[in-house]
């Protein structure tokens, strides 16, 4: 739908969305994104009390006030705000930026926790890239095809704040810009499927190889196998849920597609050392000594 706002142009759109309350309850989903053209004289401010918010600024800049401090927003850095709390944000010349806003299980606390992170709800970081390469495709789709996937879309919220708060993850992403379309594009069909139990065969045949070529050709350019990268993928969604959510266990193994609970334990500990229910305990522990 095009959205009539001061300073919107008319190339703009944006579209909602309505998840099941249930979804909602156990999980992040997205409740709205857009795509907007916008000039100096658009300006959002509010009080408080909406979902929170991400804005990737692909070009002009951004003024923005937040619990009471300024900041600015230049092209190629993203703002994140916990919508919450007060805030407004304004382009100063000619803008373009993509944007969503998402709700759901404690999805104002994961705010908050990645923006004291980052220290700033303005992120300049080199995973800038990959995450705008990560969401253009999916979010202008949305916004012009307005097709909604429940578990695709909150599958795409997480991944997206995954890499937000990545520092502590000691597993590197390639960037983008490093791979090949083939590897590329078996990442971007991992992210969409990592909900199910994808196998090599699966995943060669989305990108039209065969799982012999298509293993060593993405091994060679990322440095894990294939079904190695989906599970540290499943791993990284399953850490910043146990961290933020109070997601059980149980839905958590059900929601990335493993075959029980015992065979998420098993991966989880196998890679992390702990067991998911040891992992949320220190996180609680971690955040509480912050406090």
């Amino acid at each position: 739908m095009l959205w009539k706002e001061k300073g919107v142009s008319d190339d703009s759109s944006m579209c909602f969305f309505f998840p099941d309350e249930e979804f909602r309850s156990h999980f992040l989903c997205m409740i709205s994104c857009g795509y907007f053209h916008t000039d100096h004289r658009y300006r959002v401010s509010n009080d408080g009390g909406r979902p929170p918010l991400f804005i990737y600024l692909i070009s002009g800049h951004m003024n923005v006030e937040y619990n009471g401090s300024a900041y600015e927003a230049s092209a190629g850095e993203i703002l994140l705000l916990n919508c919450a709390h007060p805030h407004s944000y304004q382009t100063l010349e000619n803008g373009e930026f993509l944007f969503f806003h998402f709700s759901g299980n404690q999805a104002e606390s994961l705010s908050d926790y990645l923006i004291a992170q980052n220290h700033s709800p303005v992120f300049s970081s080199s995973r800038n890239e990959t995450i705008y390469s990560n969401i253009k495709e999916p979010l202008m789709r949305l916004c012009y095809e307005e097709t909604a996937d429940e578990v695709r879309m909150s599958t795409l919220v997480y991944e997206t704040l995954c890499q937000l708060g990545s520092a502590e993850s000691s597993e590197s992403t390639p960037s983008a810009s490093q791979l090949s379309p083939i590897s590329t594009s078996a990442i971007e069909y991992i992210r969409q499927n990592i909900t199910h139990k994808l196998t090599l065969e699966m995943i060669a045949d989305a990108v039209g190889l065969s799982p012999y070529h298509f293993a060593r050709r993405f091994h060679n350019e990322t440095g894990y196998a294939p079904i190695e990268y989906v599970s540290l993928t499943k791993l990284r969604y399953a850490r910043l849920m146990l961290r933020t959510t109070s997601t059980t266990i149980s839905e958590i193994a059900e929601h990335l597609g493993y075959s029980s609970d015992a065979a998420f334990i098993n991966a989880f500990k196998a890679r992390q050392g702990i067991t998911p229910r040891q992992y949320r305990l220190q996180a609680d522990d971690r955040s509480r000594n912050t406090l």
